[in-house]
């Protein structure tokens, strides 16, 4: 296989041309550095607005599960019961983990704003 032509990146069997920007810089990390990406973990709205989330499907699944209709129903087998409360408790801890990726760790880490988003989305 040929090398990738100048200004090129060879991904696999493909060549993929670079976009060059006018001002030297290398495009994705200028257009996140020049966008507000770059900067939600100084906003707390992005922070609160995970958190939320965060709080409402770990206490939602308590909230929704913990009846006579789920956990408490007599017609459920104990092995049915059981995973139904490994599913309630995996949510509490996963939204616990979230807060804690959120606002437990300093100084910022824009990774952990990341992986506390992957996290909320799942």
């Amino acid at each position: 296989m040929a090398d990738a032509p100048m200004g090129a990146v060879r991904i696999g069997p493909r060549v993929v041309r670079k976009l060059q920007p006018a001002n030297g810089k290398d495009r994705v990390n200028g257009l996140i550095e020049g966008c507000s990406l770059s900067r939600l973990g100084r906003f707390p709205f992005v922070k609160m607005c995970l958190a939320a989330v965060s709080v409402a499907a770990g206490a939602g699944a308590l909230l929704a599960d913990w009846n006579e209709t789920h956990i408490h129903n007599p017609r459920w087998t104990p092995h049915a019961k059981f995973h139904n409360a490994q599913t309630m408790s995996l949510g509490v801890h996963l939204s616990a983990v979230i807060l804690w990726l959120l606002w437990g760790r300093k100084p910022y880490n824009h990774t952990a704003l990341n992986w506390a988003t992957v996290a909320a989305a799942t």
